[in-house]
This record gives C-alpha cells, structure tokens and sequence, in this order.
C-alpha cells in the first residue's frame, strides 16, 4: 500500500462560481443584441419611407415607353381588314411619289388602259 499524500489538492474546484463574472459578459451581450434589434427595426422603417416617397414621386412624373416594333397584334383580324384597306385606296388614287422628279401614282385601272394603249416598253434587238 502506498501511504497517502494528505498535502495534495483536491481533483475538483473547491469554490463557488463566479456569478459577477459570468452576468458582465451576458448582460452586455444582451444590451447589443437589444440596440441591434432597434437599430434595425429603424432602419428598415426609414428604407420603406423613403421607397414610399421614391415611388410616389415617380409614380407622378413617369410615363413608360412604349415597347419596341413589332408589336404583338391584339386583333389580327381588324389589322387585315385595315391593312387591306389602306392597299386597296393606294391602288385607286392618284397621287405624288416624287413631285420634283415627276413620279406620280395613278389608279391601276388607268395603268391598264394606258399599256393597252401604247404596249409595253420593248428593249432593241441585239444585232447578231
């Protein structure tokens, strides 16, 4: 048997806790956790104000452009019947392509009786 040692410590803490230095850290970590929550709440309180006013201001002085050609046809039908329209009174109007040069747009009934009247434009033979 070995003879015991009465000089030597204990393999445990013999004291009590420290409660002061345990509650310092806590109660600190608690006050930023709070002042972070605040700070924050505000924060995102003022960033919705000013979206609020943001969006208000341009809600008055905005107005989109309109979207790029070739836009999407809402009634196919109506455009058809338009477009067709539109030909068929260029067809039979008169009317100035070019004033200056002397080019000019006639009804395509009068077109007709004038190449039944003089016959269409012939290119010279070529001699052989």
């Amino acid at each position: 048997m070995q003879p015991q040692n009465t000089d030597q410590k204990p393999g445990y803490e013999q004291r009590d806790i420290d409660v002061p230095a345990i509650l310092r850290p806590a109660v600190g970590l608690l006050l930023v956790t709070v002042f972070t929550f605040v700070a924050m709440h505000w924060t995102i309180r003022l960033f919705e104000w000013r979206d609020r006013a943001a969006e208000a201001d341009l809600a008055t002085r905005w107005t989109p452009d309109p979207p790029p050609e070739p836009h999407l046809q809402t009634k196919p039908p109506a455009d058809l019947a338009r477009m067709r329209a539109e030909e068929n009174a260029a067809l039979h109007r008169y009317e100035w392509v070019d004033r200056r040069a002397g080019v000019a747009r006639i009804p395509v009934e009068r077109a007709i009786e004038i190449l039944a009247e003089r016959g269409l434009p012939a290119r010279p033979e070529a001699s052989p």
